[in-house]
């Protein structure tokens, strides 16, 4: 997938990184932000939700994968099997975390009271938990050109993706509080997770010289 050269310049190739991501959620805005306003209050829903989910990830997985590609596909012979691989990374993750967390959040509460009681989207907990499903697709297709062989480094990575997407829902938190428009909302998410994860980039790549 990836095949690391001796010397990445990694002053073009981190902002790079960050960049493709946050253009990536900027032009496809994160599925959970536009449907967050949504009140939940039978099992009907949630298949509908998932696949409007499912769709809107997929399509932001591949932007972002496309755009790496194009940027890296030299440099660090990056294959064109990372957009499908980014692709499934982002479209599993988003409504797989949705509807485990509303099935287990509203289980009691919400779906057992016959319409009487509804819930909000669990958008916080969707981008931590999904963010951490991200982590471990992309680990498990990188782990070769990553060294991500140890327990510990999976852990690292996986929750270390998980964390920025769940600093990325603060940050679109803030942005919908001061009146920011949607797209911008989703651009300061991945600008979270462009810095964390390449932040973790370059601490696993720090026995490459510069």
């Amino acid at each position: 997938m990836f095949q690391i050269k001796t010397k990445i310049k990694w002053p073009r190739f981190l902002p790079m990184w960050i960049l493709s991501i946050v253009f990536g959620w900027s032009l496809i805005i994160y599925p959970g932000l536009s449907l967050r306003e949504i009140v939940i209050y039978s099992w009907d829903m949630l298949p509908s939700i998932a696949w409007k989910m499912l769709i809107s990830a997929l399509m932001l997985g591949t932007v972002i994968g496309i755009l790496q590609y194009l940027a890296f596909r030299i440099e660090i012979n990056l294959s064109w099997k990372w957009i499908f691989i980014s692709a499934l990374s982002y479209g599993i993750s988003t409504p797989l975390a949705f509807l485990i967390l509303s099935a287990v959040i509203g289980y009691q509460e919400v779906f057992s009271s016959g319409g009487v009681a509804f819930m909000s989207l669990p958008l916080a907990l969707t981008m931590l938990i999904g963010g951490c499903f991200a982590g471990i697709i992309q680990a498990y297709f990188l782990r070769v050109a990553f060294d991500l062989h140890r327990i510990r480094q999976i852990v690292l990575w996986t929750l270390g993706t998980g964390l920025s997407w769940g600093i990325g829902f603060f940050l679109t938190s803030y942005g919908k509080a001061v009146g920011l428009p949607l797209f911008m909302q989703s651009g300061l998410a991945g600008l979270a997770i462009g810095l964390i994860t390449a932040f973790l980039l370059r601490i696993q790549f720090n026995r490459i010289p510069s």
